[in-house]
């Protein structure tokens, strides 16, 4: 009865592994669609991160060179800023009348 039962699971047991056969070879094609889905969206976010370390490696140069300029032409716009008050102040004294000017 043993012999019986094994020759009847026998077929089933194929049918099993030849349905799990098919799965697998279904899966193997699921598992590189994925693998090749993957492989993509990495080199997509490999060149999104090398774009984004550029962009802050230029921000980073643009923000030394504009303090740079700021620091060198502080002083520059300072002294235009004090020439142009010491420009006005020479034509308001220039305009105050002399007899103003005598009387104190």
């Amino acid at each position: 009865m043993s012999d019986q039962a094994k020759d009847e699971r026998a077929p089933e047991e194929i049918e099993a592994s030849q349905a799990s056969g098919e799965r697998a070879e279904g899966g193997v094609d699921g598992d590189y669609e994925a693998l090749v889905r993957l492989l993509k969206e990495n080199e997509e976010l490999k060149d999104r991160a090398l774009r984004i370390a550029a962009e802050m490696e230029n921000l980073r140069r643009r923000t030394a060179r504009d303090v740079h300029d700021a620091r060198t032409y502080a002083v520059a716009n300072f002294a235009r800023d004090m020439l142009s008050v010491s420009d006005n102040l020479r034509r308001a004294l220039d305009a105050i009348p002399a007899e103003a000017k005598a009387s104190g």
